[in-house]
């Protein structure tokens, strides 16, 4: 590409990275991975703390059964988005380069293959996450997430379950 911005010539971020790294790609391959099952950790606890603000707001100015907007800007969410950006970036790219870098010739579209797969169970594993919390926390009544009112939902209790299953499992 041109690596032009107008009149002045930007080198490659290569250029930066192997000096200090010592590794081509600036960070191995797995250290990659590790640090999106970081972002994915901290991604969660994120949603979590954001919330439970937003509930405390909603029960500030008296709007949990209302149905009326919580004063709270959505812009708050952007930030778990962002970190959960910074794990699809790190976890794929990473799981992908390793794929066709480190595998042998024969492997690599069976690498890539499982690698897509993992992404499709990932989703079942979600779905069945959610109807397993929603029995175990229906206590006679509704879950944690099957309520028609967000604000009475417990969805901040959901995300610290999955930020102790996400620890637990990386």
């Amino acid at each position: 590409m041109n690596t032009k911005l107008g009149a002045i010539h930007v080198p490659p971020a290569s250029l930066f990275v192997i000096p200090i790294t010592r590794c081509p790609t600036g960070i191995p391959h797995l250290q990659r991975v590790g640090v999106g099952y970081v972002a994915t950790i901290s991604a969660t606890v994120i949603g979590a703390v954001i919330e439970r603000k937003r509930k405390g707001v909603a029960e500030a100015h008296g709007l949990p059964d209302s149905g009326n907007q919580v004063p709270m800007s959505v812009m708050w969410s952007g930030l778990q988005f962002f970190v959960l950006g910074i794990n699809d970036v790190t976890t794929f790219v990473g799981l992908l380069e390793f794929f066709n870098t480190e595998v042998s010739r024969g492997m690599k579209s069976l690498g890539t293959a499982i690698f897509f797969c993992n992404i499709g169970l990932a989703s079942f594993i979600s779905s069945i996450v959610v109807n397993v919390v929603n029995k175990v926390t229906r206590h006679g009544g509704i879950g944690w997430l099957e309520g028609s009112n967000i604000n009475r939902d417990y969805i901040d209790r959901f995300y610290w379950l999955l930020s102790v299953l996400g620890s637990w499992v990386s």
